[in-house]
């Protein structure tokens, strides 16, 4: 009887003896080696010399823990393995020692359909007949270090790349090649996509080149976008956009809020002879993101056109604050609505951005923000607003059609002083912005001339931390660690969690305050931050350095 388990249970207050059973033996993780150049789906498996042929054959064993090891080659099958890993038991796919693996000639080139825990790494995927891969209600996968090459439109090719969609959650993209997916000319694919609900997932430290629609498409919540590189001469980088009972799912929404772009690097322009409709480094249709440490120049049309449109009508409540926007050849930023009745472009903050060196057309406005019809975005709509902190350069400087029109930065700050303030028109100063040193140069006016971006509401102490205005921030959405931020003469301090309903900060040391005390982000050295996405005593590459906390 050794080895086996008596199971004894109550009925109806009798003991029943049901009989001796084994007990459930927990997987050992075993590695598998598969090479399509060599290998036979009659070895084991188990060793380098004995590899499995197929994909098929690693798809249909693995189980929790184990690790698929690919060996140099060509495979024409997906990666779509039967059953999920485990929290502490991932499956995993990897290259051998940097070997060119390449997946290719399958519909989906992977294929996580309910599957969870699953990490892929350092492979090489091409030329698939739909797409480069979906994520259909998965959850805390990683996809790794690979090259995804796409192969242009044909009748089969589906509109995004890579999709993480029906509720997948918790993912991660790490490290990874998007390059060239959708077709240029009609202005059709996305490279990466986020949709139906796919909330909470992590786009970190990638490489995007070259999509025909938007490098990364976004109709979801709480995800994190940080430490990537977008150079899109096709069309836009990021499309973040609320969708409200869109033509391609009529009665249906997707919601998009408290989404956080961070720290990524917008570089690039058009060819020519491409359509002149191609789009800005970022637009934003949503609600309540942050946007903020991103370095966008040389865009062809424009760094950030926040657009409402029929669709699109929840575009509110938006922080846009410590970015550097500068030398593209559209507007720095622009606010649109074209005349669509029912769109609610309310509560949008700009703090502490360089927006420089941008021109449209032949004028040299920076910022426009057109609202139609005029007579309803008057004054009263405008106090929701807040611009302040900003450094621009060149006259005239801003252009708000219901207002003012095209006026100097001094004539809008002396009109509308409660939502304009603490703004300065003078050149900006960096280190070499030639050689891509986009620090502020000692002297420069944006040096220490950043304004708080809220403030608390009344004098206390502990680590529940009331403000006007935690929309600025973040806890990390479960993905990183929340926040540094420093208040009043308090050492920095993380934010644990955020409570939006009840305008509080949860700090993991304790804090003394008093009421009005500013509230930054942490890095900083000097009394106030500096204006734009670097502070001057760091290194450029800092804002952009990828998997470092």
């Amino acid at each position: 009887m050794l080895g086996r388990t008596l199971m004894i249970f109550w009925v109806g207050g009798l003991m029943i003896i049901s009989g001796w059973i084994k007990p459930t033996v927990a997987h050992e993780p075993v590695i598998y080696h598969v090479s399509a150049a060599a290998g036979n789906d009659n070895n084991d498996g188990l060793t380098p010399t004995t590899p499995w042929r197929t994909l098929a054959k690693a798809n249909a064993l693995v189980q929790p823990g184990d690790c698929v090891l690919l060996y140099q080659g060509i495979y024409r099958e997906p990666i779509a393995p039967r059953r999920s890993g485990a929290e502490q038991q991932r499956i995993s796919y990897r290259a051998v020692d940097a070997q060119e693996v390449i997946i290719e000639g399958a519909r989906q080139l992977i294929q996580l359909y309910e599957k969870s825990y699953i990490t892929i790494e350092g492979l090489i995927f091409r030329n698939p007949i739909k797409g480069w891969g979906e994520i259909r209600a998965g959850h805390y996968n990683e996809i790794i270090n690979n090259t995804f090459i796409g192969n242009g439109r044909s009748a089969e090719t589906l509109f995004s790349g890579l999709n993480l969609f029906s509720g997948s959650s918790f993912n991660r993209l790490v490290g990874n090649l998007f390059y060239h997916w959708g077709e240029p000319a009609s202005q059709w694919g996305d490279a990466v996509r986020l949709s139906e609900h796919a909330d909470h997932n992590l786009i970190e430290g990638n490489l995007f080149i070259n999509a025909g629609h938007s490098l990364l498409g976004i109709d979801t919540s709480f995800n994190i976008v940080r430490r990537n590189y977008f150079a899109n001469n096709w069309q836009k980088g990021i499309d973040l956009v609320w969708r409200v009972n869109p033509s391609f799912a009529l009665g249906q929404q997707f919601v998009a809020r408290r989404n956080v772009i961070e720290e990524n690097l917008f570089v690039g322009g058009r060819p020519r002879g491409m359509s002149d409709r191609v789009g800005p480094a970022i637009q934003l249709a949503a609600a309540e993101t942050i946007i903020r440490r991103n370095l966008i120049v040389g865009q062809d049309r424009g760094g950030l056109y926040i657009n409402g449109w029929s669709e699109a009508p929840h575009v509110y409540g938006n922080r846009i604050y410590h970015n550097t926007i500068i030398n593209n050849g559209g507007i720095g930023i622009a606010c649109l609505n074209f005349g669509v009745a029912g769109v609610d472009l309310s509560k949008n903050e700009f703090k502490n951005n360089l927006v420089c060196g941008n021109s449209w057309q032949s004028d040299a406005v920076q910022v426009r923000i057109d609202l139609l019809p005029r007579a309803s975005f008057g004054p009263e709509f405008f106090a929701g607003y807040a611009f302040a902190g900003n450094g621009l350069s060149r006259a005239p400087l801003l252009d708000i059609t219901s207002l003012a029109g095209q006026q100097s930065l001094a004539v809008y700050q002396q009109r509308y002083p409660q939502w304009m303030m603490n703004n300065f028109s003078a050149e900006p100063q960096f280190v070499n912005a030639a050689a891509g040193d986009y620090r502020l140069a000692s002297g420069s006016p944006g040096i220490d001339a950043a304004v708080p971006l809220t403030a608390t509401v009344a004098a206390g102490s502990g680590t529940v931390v009331p403000v006007v205005d935690v929309s600025y921030f973040t806890d990390g959405h479960g993905l990183k660690r929340g926040d540094r931020i420093r208040i009043g003469s308090n050492p920095p301090a993380t934010i644990l969690r955020i409570h939006e309903l009840r305008q509080t900060l949860v700090t993991d040391t304790t804090l003394v305050w008093e009421a009005g005390d500013g509230v930054y982000l942490e890095e900083f050295d000097g009394q106030r931050p500096d204006v734009g996405a670097f502070e001057s005593q760091f290194r450029t590459s800092d804002v952009n350095r990828v998997g470092r906390e």
